[in-house]
């Protein structure tokens, strides 16, 4: 598979266990990869009427270790620039469909072990409430 196929892949699974993890905290998934004046929000997910628009950053680790190494978190890679288009493409959604509602900005991590076969083994999630504002300022 190509590198960016499987980049791709490894995205969508982790976005599907994301949203599985969303659900079972009590979410309803509002949409997800909801394109906005072409940008992309990866979740959007309701709870006790706080609409949260989540990016969701899948890593992965060699199963020959048992833990992923020391490297940068997954939501280091959620740039500035990343979390503007984020807050821009929510803002414009927020207007365009009424909301009146509080909303924030979240980032899911999410890890899985890579096994010899080259399948991927769920490792850990990490859910960032509010990880940014509106402004793309780290929280």
């Amino acid at each position: 598979m190509e590198t960016k196929t499987l980049k791709k892949s490894v995205g969508n699974l982790g976005e599907d266990y994301s949203s599985r993890y969303l659900e079972s905290r009590g979410y309803t998934i509002l949409g997800r990869n909801v394109y906005v004046d072409k940008k992309e929000i990866d979740i959007i997910a309701e709870k006790d009427g706080v609409i949260s628009f989540v990016e969701v950053k899948t890593r992965t680790f060699s199963s020959r270790y048992s833990t992923p190494l020391k490297v940068a978190r997954p939501a280091d890679a959620v740039s500035y620039k990343k979390r503007m288009n984020i807050a821009t493409a929510a803002l414009s959604y927020i207007s365009q469909n009424g909301i009146t509602k509080k909303c924030r900005f979240d980032v899911i991590e999410i890890y899985f072990s890579v096994l010899p076969d080259n399948t991927h083994k769920f490792y850990k999630i990490n859910h960032i409430e509010g990880a940014f504002d509106a402004n793309g300022n780290i929280t």
